[in-house]
Parts: structure tokens; C-alpha cells; sequence
């Protein structure tokens, strides 16, 4: 394959996210999706990545890609920005005690959703971090709660209430979140 070869795919998927075609790399469960500028920056970049890691391998040369037809794809410009933390009036909005109070209502089998809920919105941490984190990453410097990630990372939690509820569940004895993905018993 070539350069050429690589350039007509490009102007192809160009060509398709323009008008609104469909896509001939991304598919639902109930056929294909229409070419955007999203998906055709998704597949530039993936296709990317595994060309140019092919590259760096060798085994693009194995397999007889040359280095022209690789570097003739371009970046797909499409990148994630920054997570935006909720303003300050939003985050107080959604972490208010009347929310909480429902959230905790509806939370009939005792999974912690107000605890994960108000752990998201006051620390701003990503889903996985607060759905991760062993209750001993949790903790007080110098009178200070602090949520660590990994130990590491340390995000001051002015919030008293959640901090008592967490100081609960790190009490010696059973405990509502033993067996769920924390892999020990309740400390």
C-alpha cells in the first residue's frame, strides 16, 4: 500500500462525515452510524495509534506497510478537553442536604449512593477514583480531611458531614461496603 492509498481513505472518510454518510468503521448493534467529525477523528486517531506503534515495532515493515502510507494519515484533531469541575453554586446545589436526603431514600439496599454521589460532586474526582478508593485513603493531615488517590494525590474535603460518614464506615466491625470491590474486610 502506499501514500496514495492512505490519502484516498482520508478524503473518503472526509468525504462521508461532510455528508453525512455512513460510517464504514464504527457500527452500532442495529447496523451503521453516520459519519461525523467526531467519529472520523476517533477512527484517524485510532488508526494512528496502531500504525504508528506497527511502525515502531517493525512490524509494519513485516507485514509490508511502508513508512509513506503510515505517515500519511493524519492526526484525527479530535481530543477530549478538560473535565470542567461544576461551578461552585451548581456543586452546592447538588450536594444539598434536601438532594442528599432523596438520594439516600432511594438508596434502599444501603450501596452508599449518597456517599459515592457527594464524594464525586465535593472532591471532583472521576467516577473510577471514588468508586476505587480503599476507605484507609481517606484521612486527616493535620486536622484536615484529605481524599487520596493512590495515596498520593490529596484533595482537601471541607465538608464535615461527609467526613463523619466516612469516619463511620472506617470503624472497626461490619461494615456496608465489605465484599464490594474493596477486596479486604471493613477496617
Amino acid at each position: 500500500m502506499t501514500a496514495d492509498h492512505m490519502v484516498d481513505f482520508v478524503a473518503d472518510q472526509q468525504h462521508r462525515a461532510a455528508n453525512g454518510l455512513d460510517s464504514l468503521a464504527i457500527h452500532s448493534r442495529s447496523g451503521p452510524t453516520t459519519a461525523t467529525k467526531s467519529t472520523v477523528g476517533a477512527v484517524f486517531n485510532g488508526a494512528r495509534r496502531i500504525l504508528r506503534d506497527a511502525l515502531e515495532s517493525g512490524k509494519a515493515e513485516d507485514i509490508g506497510l511502508s513508512r509513506a502510507f503510515i505517515v500519511a494519515l493524519p492526526s484525527g484533531g479530535f481530543r477530549s478537553g478538560r473535565r470542567r469541575p461544576f461551578p461552585d453554586d451548581i456543586a452546592r446545589a447538588l450536594a444539598s442536604e434536601e438532594n442528599l436526603l432523596r438520594l439516600d431514600a432511594l438508596d434502599s439496599e444501603d450501596r452508599g449512593l449518597r456517599d459515592i454521589w457527594e464524594t464525586l460532586v465535593l472532591t471532583g474526582r472521576r467516577c473510577t477514583e471514588v468508586l476505587s478508593v480503599r476507605l484507609e485513603c481517606v484521612s486527616r493531615l493535620n486536622g484536615l480531611p484529605l481524599f487520596l488517590r493512590c495515596c498520593t494525590s490529596r484533595t482537601p474535603l471541607a465538608w464535615v458531614s461527609w467526613w463523619r460518614r466516612v469516619l463511620r464506615l472506617q470503624r472497626p466491625g461490619p461494615s456496608p461496603t465489605c465484599g464490594r470491590g474493596c477486596g479486604r474486610p471493613g477496617s
